[in-house]
């Protein structure tokens, strides 16, 4: 299935762009390192948005090693079951700007593929089923979600909202429901995959970013505009409560074991961390100007942060939840992800 997969995205449609990219200016040679290769236990793979390209950082040696053009204003990252490709959806681009999607290996660290689904467009979240076959990708022009057959690189089904602006989403564990947050109001969907039907529940205002526990027991709902974060019951779409985490609220980042959770607030510079179980806030930790994306360690030690008005990733030690790095990495870094080997 991998290899089939790789053939048809190499053998794709032309594209535009693609290749390497050199440097992002005003980086010092100190902060880049030559291509380590098969030595990476595993890789930081950040969006630049105003930059169209995406970074690889060495985790261990908190240094650059690689860039990758892609298209324009990318912004959020899926990564296939087998870390073999990265999805980055691209939010302008494409057919009148409406978007498309790159599709980068991990291995070459080379966009390999572009995806154009005109007239669906200004693409947001999206999520990679396990066998690395469907791609879901929110769309904002058409307040849908698209079902996308990677083999065949066609729409194979469409999900229309009754209304809203969809922004991330997050597949739950059984692959049998995708949940949506709505920016423009104060809803969460969730898509029955099997019957197609779509499924209501109430947030906070403006929700964004919405992860699932590692159990899949909760999902948590950050809302931008109210500084708060809802949890949600998954299988019901109930709300079992409401947490004040900070300004503008817009990312949520779980530990490997599910003992922490850590929301990202936008409009004040800061980590908010909390202990999901309990449901109590811990503490909060500062990181650069207007923060967006977060990605956590395999191993449960580290969390990184964009800020994107800092060109630069905080990294925060998760035993003492202080930042000990920060690393430069070029203009506007906005959704990063964890890539293993």
């Amino acid at each position: 299935m991998r290899v089939l997969l790789l053939l048809l995205l190499l053998t794709g449609c032309a594209h535009e762009g693609g290749g390497e990219l050199a440097r992002p200016a005003g980086l010092p040679d100190s902060l880049v390192e030559a291509d380590p290769g098969a030595d990476l236990r595993g890789m930081l793979v950040i969006t630049q948005n105003t930059g169209s390209a995406v970074t690889f950082v060495n985790p261990d040696t908190r240094r650059i090693f690689a860039y990758a053009a892609v298209g324009w204003n990318p912004r959020e990252i899926a990564v296939s079951p087998d870390q073999g490709l990265i999805f980055i959806s691209n939010y302008g681009g494409g057919q009148f700007n409406a978007g498309t999607i790159s599709v980068v290996s991990t291995s070459s660290r080379r966009e390999i593929d572009r995806l154009d689904f005109y007239p669906y467009g200004k693409f947001h979240g999206m999520a990679c089923s396990r066998s690395g076959i469907y791609l879901y990708v929110a769309s904002e022009t058409r307040s849908t979600v698209l079902e996308i057959n990677l083999l065949s690189r066609l729409v194979e089904r469409t999900f229309s909202l009754p209304r809203g602006v969809p922004n991330e989403v997050a597949l739950d564990q059984s692959e049998t429901r995708l949940f949506v947050s709505d920016l423009s109001g104060s809803s969460v969907f969730a898509v029955n995959l099997a019957g197609g039907d779509v499924q209501e529940g109430r947030s906070g205002t403006s929700p964004e970013g919405l992860s699932l526990s590692p159990d899949g027991s909760m999902l948590w709902v950050a809302n931008r505009d109210d500084g708060t974060v809802s949890i949600l019951d998954p299988y019901t779409l109930a709300l079992q409560g409401s947490l004040i985490s900070g300004r503008a609220p817009v990312r949520i980042a779980f530990t490997p074991d599910g003992n922490r959770a850590y929301v990202v607030n936008a409009g004040e510079g800061a980590v908010t961390v909390f202990d999901p179980r309990a449901r109590a806030r811990i503490g909060s930790v500062s990181v650069g100007l207007y923060p967006l994306g977060i990605a956590i360690d395999r191993d449960g030690t580290k969390a990184y942060v964009a800020s994107t008005r800092d060109d630069e990733i905080s990294v925060i030690d998760l035993a003492t939840n202080n930042v000990v790095e920060r690393i430069a990495v070029g203009p506007e870094p906005f959704d990063m992800a964890w890539v293993g080997r």
